[in-house]
């Protein structure tokens, strides 16, 4: 079954945004980055939670600030290019029909 997170950080320089690329890119997981300080994230690795994604964050950006909330999607609702409600759509709310 698939797992959804929403990170929220604090001034996260490009440099850091490059390193939870790979980070995320590397422990399996989906992500969704239009806007510069938020990452939607969605993975069906079981044994992801909050506090595992705390402690990598913490340890590849010392210093960053953020917030890891582990979500349930139902509904959304906002305005972004077309492309990136397709991508949630197809990839991150069709997960949580699973």
């Amino acid at each position: 079954m698939a797992k959804f997170f929403m990170l929220v950080t604090n001034e996260a320089s490009a440099a850091q945004q490059v390193l939870l690329r790979g980070l995320f890119r590397h422990s399996g997981f989906g992500w969704w980055h239009h806007f510069p300080q938020a990452w939607m994230l969605t993975t069906l690795k079981e044994e992801a939670d909050v506090t595992m994604l705390r402690e990598a964050i913490m340890a590849m950006t010392p210093g960053l600030q953020f917030f890891v909330f582990e979500m349930q999607p139902a509904r959304w609702a906002g305005y972004a290019p077309n492309r990136s409600g397709q991508w949630l759509d197809a990839v991150f709310f069709k997960r949580s029909d699973s």
